[in-house]
């Protein structure tokens, strides 16, 4: 597994959050590597950026209840090298999706976000945020990887040359450990047997031609998360401290035949 350099931003305007704890390892390959990336370490979330500041994934981990989040700004963050900004400038997220939650400061920086049709914010992009706010409530803690992908000729491959390309569709990928199996630093489920993962690729149209129910749609859109790491080079679960090979191999390549259903047992 290649390294990132990395950047730590301790001390951030506006955060809600009372502890912070560390990511789980991202490996990538060679494709990546040559494009010089960043990723760039905040409290409990972090975002790996190209040499143009562009997005290439971000990871956060969301707990419920939701700490309160000064909203009162209403305005953009923008990163600059060597540390986060605290200037608040106003600015419109129009035609815009964010790559973090709502309920986190990082929601406001203006890298974390890309580009999607309005079409696609007011439908399945607010389906999928709603229903992951409801899994939050359910569960309590989620780790959440979210990216933008480039794949315009539907391949299932990522792109050769992705300059000048507009992204084509967004990934997410959702973890969580049944029975609430985490480790005390929340990277993880203390038995790997308890990982939970659910993976969605959407793509980034004005709507849904077949007019699918909203949950139908995310169902039919699910995904492994080996079709992301083939749509984005980036690869999960490298950290053999946390994940035995035959457990990696099985969470990366698990074909899922239902969302999580919402149950009152959670030790599912």
């Amino acid at each position: 597994m290649r390294h990132l350099k990395h950047k730590y931003f301790k001390s951030l305007p506006l955060s809600n959050e009372t502890y912070c704890y560390s990511n789980q390892k991202l490996g990538y390959t060679q494709s990546l590597a040559d494009m010089n990336l960043c990723e760039l370490r905040f409290c409990n979330a972090s975002i790996v950026l190209d040499v143009g500041g562009q997005p290439m994934v971000t990871q956060s981990l969301i707990r419920h209840p939701i700490p309160n989040i000064d909203h009162r700004a209403n305005c953009s963050l923008r990163i600059h090298d060597g540390n986060g900004t605290n200037e608040c400038q106003r600015k419109t997220f129009k035609g815009t999706i964010s790559l973090f939650s709502k309920d986190s400061i990082n929601y406001y920086f203006e890298q974390a976000r890309i580009p999607a049709p309005k079409g696609f914010i007011d439908g399945a992009w607010k389906s999928l945020v709603e229903l992951i706010s409801k899994y939050t409530q359910h569960y309590s803690t989620l780790r959440i990887w979210a990216g933008p992908i480039w794949d315009n000729d539907n391949n299932g491959l990522i792109d050769s040359v992705k300059k000048d390309k507009n992204v084509s569709h967004v990934f997410i990928v959702l973890l969580r450990c049944s029975a609430g199996n985490w480790a005390d630093d929340f990277t993880h489920c203390k038995d790997e047997t308890k990982t939970r993962v659910l993976s969605f690729i959407l793509p980034l149209i004005e709507k849904d031609y077949n007019c699918l129910d909203p949950t139908v749609y995310l169902f039919q859109n699910m995904a492994r998360v080996r079709d992301v790491e083939l749509l984005t080079d980036f690869e999960f679960f490298v950290d053999r401290n946390l994940y035995s090979p035959k457990m990696a191999l099985q969470l990366r390549t698990e074909v899922k035949e239902e969302l999580w259903q919402l149950e009152q047992d959670i030790h599912h």
